[in-house]
């Protein structure tokens, strides 16, 4: 793949800092056109990317790769930059591992290798250009082989955030990639997908299950003696976020920032929170507003046909008493 143009030396626009923390940095190094559009929750996104380490290591290559923004197909931090770019755009962008691999790290894909692409509590940098931009069309949700590589694709996503213990996100994708399946018109495909889906969503219920009650049982503990220890809060509230209670455990970390004006991580999280908060408030809309739509048009219906029987009668009447008159 040929990434030269992300890799030369272009002349850059002053920095930008995407969170108030400063631990993510953008950089324009080509902008898009004027009349280009900011992508938004839910949007369909084509990019090329490249992502290294110190020194200058590069560790991600990816070429016209699609994601859709809000369900976790990125790390965190591409998300909000992504957010922040316009159609056409390239970027430079460094992050801290918080919005990035963390504490797991990136491994090696090879089934032999146990070396880390990206070590843990590493910073990452990116080359990004964002290709294109686009709302899911009724054609794409129509071919049943763009469908299936939905499914695909958030499902080993959704794997990904399994084997790193992120419950909520996991299932967040695994309920997506269930949205795609529904839509899928060949049933043996249909079929096929059904079952390895219901299998893995039933391992991620029971692992969040149980690391939930142990992690849970260990910080009530810590929190019945020193109720506004910050570090035990600030647990609580990476639990809460890991099984999907993203309204509390968002409240827990602006308490942990308040209570500790220096808990960098607390802070960072609370930006991520947020995000996550807009991301499900999206989703939820969208499912409920068909429906709703639905509604609306039979309610309008219904009184339009009201008001056109009263006028016909009406009219019928002034008619009559017109010509009873004469």
């Amino acid at each position: 793949m040929d990434f030269g143009y992300l890799l030369a030396d272009e002349d850059e626009e002053e920095v930008a800092y995407i969170n108030l923390n400063q631990k993510i940095t953008k950089r324009i190094v080509r902008m898009g056109p004027d009349d280009a559009v900011n992508p938004k929750i839910g949007s369909l996104v084509t990019i090329n990317l490249i992502g290294f380490v110190e020194p200058n290591i590069i560790v991600e290559e990816l070429m016209r790769f699609q994601c859709h923004l809000g369900d976790f197909e990125v790390v965190e931090g591409l998300e909000l930059v992504l957010h922040s770019m316009k159609e056409g755009e390239v970027a430079s962008v460094s992050m801290d591992s918080n919005f990035a691999y963390g504490i797991f790290g990136l491994q090696d894909r090879a089934e032999s290798s146990n070396d880390f692409l990206v070590p843990p509590y590493s910073p990452i940098s990116y080359n990004i250009e964002l290709l294109s931009i686009k709302s899911e069309v009724s054609k794409d949700i129509q071919d049943d082989g763009i469908l299936c590589s939905y499914v695909a694709r958030k499902k080993a996503r959704s794997d990904f955030w399994l084997m790193r213990l992120e419950f909520q996100k996991a299932i967040h994708l695994y309920n997506r990639a269930q949205e795609y399946l529904l839509k899928i018109k060949d049933d043996e495909k249909a079929k096929a997908l059904t079952k390895r889906l219901a299998l893995s969503l039933d391992l991620v219920k029971y692992r969040g299950s149980m690391v939930y009650k142990a992690t849970k049982a260990e910080v009530d503990g810590v929190l019945r003696l020193e109720p506004n220890n910050p570090d035990a809060l600030f647990r609580k509230a990476k639990m809460l976020k890991c099984v999907g209670n993203t309204k509390d455990a968002l409240a827990l970390m602006l308490k942990v920032t308040e209570l500790d004006a220096g808990h960098r991580d607390a802070a960072a999280e609370v930006s991520l929170l947020q995000y996550h908060e807009a991301s499900r408030n999206y989703q939820d809309a969208r499912q409920k507003e068909p429906c709703f739509n639905i509604r609306n048009r039979i309610v309008w219906f219904m009184v339009a046909n009201i008001i056109l029987c009263i006028l016909y009668l009406a009219r019928n009447h002034v008619l009559e008493t017109f010509i009873n008159t004469c």
